[in-house]
Parts: structure tokens; sequence; C-alpha cells
């Protein structure tokens, strides 16, 4: 299968919000899955009417043998880029840095100065701080209890 060609498709599909977070073949149980991982302004409302439109879209690339999944990474996923946490403005984030190293609100992503404006709890004291994305080691998701 053509994986580049399938995520070029799936790009093609997505709307709303919903992006494209990674396509790759993998055997479970001597089964061929193409997994696709959405995220974004996705959830189970319409989960099922994307997988339909990818599965309509990239059905003359899947293998005759081969089923498709279409999932998200989850509630505390690893966020790989600037851009993909761009996607995450106003919610909730854990990040290490040399700065800081724990959970904050991400208020703004700056692309072109390449810094994230977050908002920490500390003490008790809500304060604003600025990072470099290149200075942060360890980015995903949080869920605040």
């Amino acid at each position: 299968m053509d994986i580049k060609r399938a995520a070029q498709l799936i790009e093609e599909t997505l709307v709303n919000g919903i992006i494209l977070v990674s396509v790759k073949e993998k055997i479970e149980y001597n089964v061929k899955i193409l997994e696709v991982v959405l995220d974004g302004n996705i959830d189970s409302s319409n989960l099922e009417e994307t997988h339909l439109e990818i599965a309509s879209k990239i059905d003359s690339l899947l293998d005759d043998d081969a089923y498709l999944e279409v999932t998200t990474p989850g509630l505390e996923s690893p966020i790989n880029s600037i851009e993909q946490l761009q996607n995450n403005t106003n919610k909730y984030i854990y990040f290490e840095s040399d700065v800081y190293c724990g959970n904050a609100d991400l208020l703004e992503v700056n692309l072109t100065n390449q810094t994230i404006s977050v908002s920490v709890n500390l003490k008790g004291r809500y304060k604003k701080m600025e990072v470099q994305y290149s200075m942060i080691k360890n980015l995903r998701n949080a869920v605040k209890f």
C-alpha cells in the first residue's frame, strides 16, 4: 500500500478542525490493518462518519485482506510538533523544560517566534510564562482533575 498517497487522500477528506496525526500499516493477530490516527475536533459524534468518508476515499488503495482502523491518540497523547501544539490552544497540557516542569493551561502558540504562552499554578497563584518551543523536552495533552 502507498502510505503517502493514502495520507494525502485522507488529508483531503478531513474537515472541521480534524487533523491527521499518523497513518501506518500494522499486523495484529495475523490481520493486516491500516491504522489512521486523527486528532483535533474528533469525538464519538463524528468518528463513524469520518471513518466512512476515509474508507470510501482510500478503498482502491486498501488491500483486499486489510482492515481500516480509524482512532484517536487518547486523552494524554504526546504532542509532536508546534503545529500540533497550536491545535491545543486553550487546553490543558503537561510539559518539561529547564524553566518549568508540570501541567499548564496553553494560552497561545506563536509560530513566528517559536514560543508558547502558558498559565501555571505556582503554590496557589497563577503565573503567565513564555517558553521557547525548542527548550521543551517532553510535551503531551493532560487531563485536569
